[in-house]
């Protein structure tokens, strides 16, 4: 009988123990996933930047995503990744194409930073809330990646 109390006490001090060390874990593995998902969206962002150059080259314009597509000249799963329902790594992305110019921004599905390229080649990023976003875009602080 003794056997069961201290088995008991030690699993009822466990708990706790295990609460806490979750309670630190879980939120810097969340941080680290989103670090992630944004490295990933300026990685992208650098791949469309790219792209757009080739086909400008090519074709003396900007192409659009599904020109970039079928050039073979960026992967697929940037292109389709338009909506939030088939974002790739927590975001999505809006392509702007003019003759002369060009710009895209990656908007993330939940909290993150909003990131933008153009033909200059500059990434621009905000951590405004979104909401926010469409109202003021050239309030958005500019960073070099």
């Amino acid at each position: 009988m003794s056997t069961c109390v201290i088995l008991l006490i030690v699993g009822a001090a466990a708990v706790p123990f295990a609460a806490i060390i979750a309670a630190v874990a879980i939120p810097n593995l969340l941080e680290s996933k989103k670090t992630a998902s944004e490295v990933e969206a300026v990685i992208s962002l650098r791949q469309i930047s790219t792209a757009e150059e080739i086909f400008k080259l090519r074709y003396a314009r900007y192409g659009t995503f599904d020109e970039l597509q079928q050039m073979g000249v960026i992967d697929i799963s940037i292109t389709q990744a338009t909506t939030p329902e088939r974002a790739r790594s927590g975001y999505y992305y809006s392509l702007s194409v003019a003759e002369d110019s060009w710009s895209c921004t990656a908007i993330p599905v939940g909290l993150g930073s909003t990131y933008s390229i153009d033909q200059t080649g500059s990434i621009r990023t905000s951590s405004k809330p979104r909401i926010l976003i469409e109202r003021d875009k050239e309030d958005s602080s500019s960073r070099r990646w």
